[in-house]
Parts: structure tokens; sequence; C-alpha cells
């Protein structure tokens, strides 16, 4: 049996920077998209953390910084 709940404080610190995040335009289009996939909020809100995750890791291993354009469409 393996554990799949990960790290509760980290999981909470990225739930809460992706819920404040909803005020950012193309963050809350991301979530309006999960929600009408049929996801509850807590589940496109913890999209939304995993979506920005990645895209933070692409960034540090790529040693780059989005462009502001690039950054409106990779949180679309």
């Amino acid at each position: 049996m393996t554990n799949h709940g990960g790290n509760h404080r980290l999981k909470n610190a990225l739930f809460l920077a992706a819920f404040c995040s909803l005020r950012h335009r193309p963050s809350r289009a991301y979530y309006d998209r999960k929600g009408a996939q049929g996801r509850q909020h807590n589940q496109a809100v913890l999209c939304l953390a995993r979506h920005r995750l990645n895209v933070l890791y692409a960034m540090l291993k790529h040693a780059a910084l989005l462009p502001a354009d690039s950054a409106t469409r990779a949180a679309a």
C-alpha cells in the first residue's frame, strides 16, 4: 500500500496560494475550465495548484523567467 497523501503542509501551502490566485484572471479562467469539466471547488483549486507548481518547476528547470505574455497563457 502506497501513501498518496504527500506532505500535508506543502499541499496546504500550495492550495492556499492557488486559492488566493483566483483573483488573477488567467488563474480564474483555468479554475472555471476545471469547474466546467465537472470538478468540485476543492478539486479545481488543487488542479490549479498543481498547474502552478508545474509552471514553477519548468521555470526552475530551464533557469528562465516566463515573459509577461507567456505567463498569462501558462496560467490559463
